[in-house]
C-alpha cells in the first residue's frame, strides 16, 4: 500500500510510512473478518481505532473502497488515511477535498513472494493465509499424530493457504537467514495435520483438560514443549 512513493508499514508503535518497499513490515494480507492484517506481527487493523489487547500491540485500520480501477481510500470512522507532502500518515476528515486527493489516493501492489525468517537453528514454524512455494534448501512438513508420537509427514512441495507446517533448512546457517516463498495459486488441502496456526495476533482461552505445545529452542534442542498458558498469553 502506498502514497506518494511512500509504503505503509505496521509495526510494534503503530503505523507508520516508510520507503523500504522489501520491508516485511510493508506487507499486508486482506481478511474479510479481520480486516487488514500485518505480515510483520500479525497485528490486524479493524475499525475501531488503534487498540492494543494486553501487552500485544493491535493495529486499526480501514474499510478499502474503490475510488477507481488502481486507487483506494482508506477509511476509518469516516475519517480517510493518508501520507502527506512531508511524508507524514496522516487522516483527513474530507476524501473529496481536492487539495488533498492524491494524498489519499493509495495503490495496491501484489505481493510475490513472502519473506520468512529462520534462525541458525534451522527450524521454524509457518502459517500463511496464501498458498506459498518450498524454496530450495528449505522442507516444509506437517504433523501426523500417531498414538504418543508426532510424526513429521513427507516434505510438500507446496504448502496451502492456512495449512501449519514445520520448516527445515536443509544446509548449514552460521546467522538468521531470510527464504523467500513464492505465492501461488493452490486449492490442495491437507487432512490429520495436528499443527494449528493464525494470521491475526490472537489470544488464547486456556483449557485445563487441554494441553499446548510450541516450537521452542532450549539448550540449542528445537523441540514442541508443552507451555503453559497464563492470562490467555
Amino acid at each position: 500500500l502506498s502514497v506518494n512513493d511512500c509504503y505503509l508499514t505496521a509495526k510494534a508503535e503503530g503505523l507508520s510510512p516508510s520507503d523500504d518497499v522489501e520491508s516485511a513490515s510493508t506487507i499486508f494480507y486482506y481478511d474479510t473478518d479481520l480486516g487488514l492484517l500485518s505480515y510483520y506481527n500479525s497485528c490486524y487493523i479493524d475499525n475501531d481505532g488503534y487498540t492494543a489487547v494486553g501487552e500485544t500491540p493491535v493495529v486499526s485500520f480501514f474499510n478499502i473502497a474503490a475510488n477507481d480501477t488502481d486507487k483506494y481510500n482508506l477509511c476509518i470512522d469516516g475519517t480517510f488515511w493518508g501520507i502527506d507532502n512531508e511524508g507524514a500518515l496522516c487522516r483527513y476528515e474530507n476524501v473529496s477535498d481536492s487539495e488533498n486527493a492524491e494524498n489519499m489516493e493509495w495503490s495496491v501492489e501484489e505481493v510475490e513472494y513472502l519473506p520468512v525468517s529462520i534462525t541458525a537453528l534451522g527450524y521454524a514454524t509457518l502459517y500463511a493465509g496464501v498458498a506459498l512455494e518450498v524454496p530450495e534448501n528449505v522442507s516444509a512438513h506437517t504433523i501426523v499424530v500417531d498414538g504418543d508420537e508426532a510424526l513429521l509427514s513427507k516434505p510438500l512441495d507446496v504448502i496451502p493457504a492456512g495449512c501449519g507446517v514445520v520448516l527445515v533448512v536443509e544446509e548449514e546457517l552460521d546467522e538468521t537467514t531470510v527464504y523467500e516463498f513464492p505465492v501461488v495459486t493452490d486449492d490442495e488441502v491437507v487432512e490429520n495435520n495436528a499443527l494449528r496456526g493464525t494470521v491475526a495476533s490472537t489470544f488464547i482461552e486456556p483449557d485445563v483438560d487441554t494441553a499446548y505445545y510450541t516450537l521452542a529452542n532450549l539448550d540449542d534442542v528445537p523441540v514442541f514443549y508443552m507451555a503453559e498458558i497464563v492470562g490467555g498469553k
